[in-house]
């Protein structure tokens, strides 16, 4: 499994807010993690939708983190950025239906990807935005 660079842009940026713990400009965050303007505006839509973070407009402005660094996990990031935590989309849920492949209920590798679906959940949910930035 491949974390996009968006995650990883994602994670950055939002570390960044931990460590400053002020609001911060996209253009600040951009040019200090030397991360594309256009790309981190994309990003900080999603991470505003999600609620991990708030928006403040005008000269003094920008992005700051929406809670304590503590109460937001890089599950709760990614699942921002992604949408999603799956290793592959035979496992995806909708609702109470996991939606499946016509191979679904011969499939001898279903098992294993469900396994590593909860186990990579359950490790992010318990990694928060302070751990990260404290371990750095």
């Amino acid at each position: 499994m491949k974390i996009s660079t968006k995650t990883r842009y994602g994670l950055r940026a939002m570390a960044y807010l931990t460590k400053k713990n002020d609001y911060a400009s996209v253009k600040e965050i951009s040019d200090n993690e030397e991360i594309p303007y256009d790309y981190l505006e994309k990003i900080f839509n999603r991470l505003k939708t999600a609620n991990l973070v708030k928006v403040k407009l005008g000269a003094q402005g920008g992005y700051r983190l929406a809670k304590p660094a503590k109460k937001i996990t890089a599950g709760g990031i990614i699942r921002a950025i992604e949408e999603t935590l799956v290793p592959v989309m035979c496992v995806v849920k909708e609702g109470d239906k996991i939606i499946s492949c016509k191979r679904s209920k011969s499939c001898v590798a279903k098992k294993i990807w469900l396994i590593i679906q909860h186990s990579l959940a359950d490790t992010l949910e318990k990694i928060s935005l302070a751990d990260l930035v404290k371990s750095n």
